[in-house]
């Protein structure tokens, strides 16, 4: 059964046996939470946001590291982790504060309370993210053997909980791989992705 590890950042609460992620939204950092476990190889690490606020800019971001939770230092948000973690932030992927690629997929600030974010590593060690169960393709290669998710509740959003998920790689990867150039599938950028949803974008570009 999938968790959240116990040791997370100093404004998260962990409740219903470490499957849900409270941040106290008086400030808009200190929110990182990790997977108590590895992830496992072609098996979806995914989240449902339960609440959203309106204070502050950005919102959930979501990722892997090689650092175990048992002995990291959590820094305040997780762009900061070096060493090594692949993070989906905003629609970019980064590499230890680097930016991979631009304009990956939708923009993560404008999901909505009750849509889902996973992350996932492979068999073939390649780095995929999914939004409502979509994937949006490969985010990098060569992944290590050990990761584990890490997710920041970061600005706007304030609770997560762990979907529970078993699938496997889905249809809409294979149609992704065939892209010369790994582009995402226009499927996952239509208006079913965010249920027709037109929400606007916020998003902090100075985090601290």
């Amino acid at each position: 059964m999938m968790r959240f590890h116990r040791r997370c950042g100093d404004r998260v609460t962990l409740l219903h046996d470490n499957k849900t992620a409270v941040r106290n939204f008086v400030e808009f950092n200190h929110g990182l939470i990790l997977s108590a476990e590895p992830l496992q190889d072609d098996i979806i690490f995914e989240v449902t946001i339960d609440r959203k606020v309106n204070v502050w800019n950005g919102s959930l971001e979501i990722g892997v590291t090689t650092l175990d939770p048992e002995y990291i230092e959590l820094p305040a948000t997780v762009t900061k982790l070096r060493n090594t973690a692949w993070v989906l932030s905003g629609s970019s992927v980064l590499k230890d504060g680097t930016t991979l690629i631009n304009s990956y997929g939708p923009e993560l600030d404008t999901l909505r309370e009750g849509d889902c974010l996973g992350v996932m590593r492979t068999s073939k060690a390649e780095l995929l993210f999914f939004i409502n169960g979509r994937c949006l393709g490969v985010a990098a290669t060569d992944l290590p053997a050990t990761v584990f998710a890490v997710i920041d509740l970061y600005g706007q959003c304030v609770q997560v909980t762990i979907k529970y998920n078993t699938s496997t790689i889905m249809t809409s990867l294979d149609q992704t791989e065939t892209s010369p150039n790994n582009d995402v599938a226009s499927s996952v950028m239509d208006s079913e992705l965010l249920d027709g949803r037109d929400a606007e974008p916020y998003r902090n570009e100075s985090k601290q």
